[in-house]
């Protein structure tokens, strides 16, 4: 049978199994990109055939086309997309799945494994609406611009001790103040986190809603007094601090892990709330900066696990032009954070990574 998308699995099945059928004849499937990172595959073409696990006589267990073909993201193959559709679920018992790999893997070759794996990569990666807040987060009571602060303000005096502009702070990052909203959080720093509404995810002037904030407490710490404060029900992993403000930029796209640090690179960068890049983060990044080359900005004391994010990262990029731009920029000698430097500083190590990155391509193209 030479009507399918997949012949050489098709007759391996029939040869194995005997009564093999077809559904969605000609349905070349699409990767869908979720948590996971291999995805999830949308339609395509099936067969489909009596369970040789549960017996079944009803030809409930299918198979994918793109069955033991190398997937085009992880560039592995697709031992995984098989179902029993029986209440046993047989696809789900390990046992199961090793002996059904050993006995209805075709023998294909490589080459010819990976080009049809990539017919089938999704041409959008749309964000599902489960990456969407259920309901806004309101800032507290009792907040007010900072740059609408005297001159002694402590909040003012911290911010020049820490060579911030209170004026550009508002206007970009539209940081305030807050004098009391309850007894632990008095004289903090607001910082509002926004996010672009799905509706409006592929524009780069749709409106804002308040994902959660930030308030981060100034001064000396006292014993049990936390440095940093969100609300309940903010979801952290979920938004990249600075995205609406880098969506306007030219790029590069820098990661750092808190807002400070944004705030002393300046637009472009965003903020991670920590050292790790959760996959949320990671989708929001391959749907709104697509191309983009993108720069890890790290401590001096987390440069593995930089190095670890972006490795991830790399991986659920799809492979074309520039998306495997993914590097990790090393701070000045005697600077342990992002915050510590100067904005000059900051472009400079951003500046060197990606011309680092550059030479190391053009090195491998002369050598090829």
């Amino acid at each position: 049978m030479t009507n399918v998308l997949n012949p050489a699995l098709y007759e391996h099945l029939q040869l194995r199994f005997r009564n093999v059928r077809v559904s969605r004849r000609g349905d070349e499937g699409q990767f869908v990109r979720t948590l996971s990172p291999s995805g999830t595959i949308k339609g395509g073409e099936e067969y489909h055939f009596n369970c040789p696990f549960c017996l079944e006589k009803r030809q409930r267990l299918y198979v994918s086309y793109l069955f033991g073909l190398h997937h085009p993201w992880t560039n592995r193959p697709n031992y995984y997309l098989w179902c029993c559709h029986n209440e046993t679920a047989c696809h789900r018992n390990r046992n199961n799945r090793d002996r059904f790999r050993a006995f209805a893997t075709p023998p294909i070759g490589r080459r010819v494994s990976q080009q049809a794996a990539e017919r089938a990569i999704a041409t959008t990666t749309t964000l599902p609406r489960s990456y969407e807040p259920a309901t806004e987060i309101q800032l507290p009571d009792n907040n007010c611009p900072v740059s609408d602060l005297p001159v002694d303000h402590p909040a003012i005096v911290y911010l020049h001790s820490r060579g911030f502009d209170p004026r550009e702070l508002q206007q970009l990052w539209d940081v305030r103040y807050v004098s009391l909203f309850s007894p632990e959080a008095a004289n903090r720093l607001l910082i509002p986190v926004k996010r672009l509404q799905l509706q409006f995810s592929g524009t780069t002037d749709g409106p804002l809603a308040n994902a959660g904030w930030q308030a981060r407490h100034i001064g000396e710490l006292s014993d049990g007094t936390p440095k940093y404060l969100f609300p309940r029900g903010f979801q952290k992993t979920r938004v990249l601090y600075g995205l609406p403000q880098a969506l306007r930029t030219q790029g590069p796209v820098v990661l750092c892990e808190g807002p400070t640090d944004v705030w002393r690179y300046g637009p472009g960068a965003m903020a991670t709330f920590g050292l790790h890049v959760s996959r949320e983060q990671h989708l929001l990044l391959i749907h709104h900066f697509a191309g983009w080359p993108i720069v890890i900005l790290p401590d001096n004391g987390a440069v593995a696990q930089a190095q670890e994010n972006a490795a991830a990262l790399r991986s659920l990029r799809v492979s074309t032009s520039n998306e495997d731009c993914v590097t990790v920029a090393h701070l000045p000698t005697g600077r342990d954070d992002p915050a510590e430097c100067t904005r000059e500083e900051l472009h400079h190590a951003v500046s060197n990574a990606l011309g680092y990155m550059a030479n190391s391509a053009s090195s491998q193209e002369v050598i090829q």
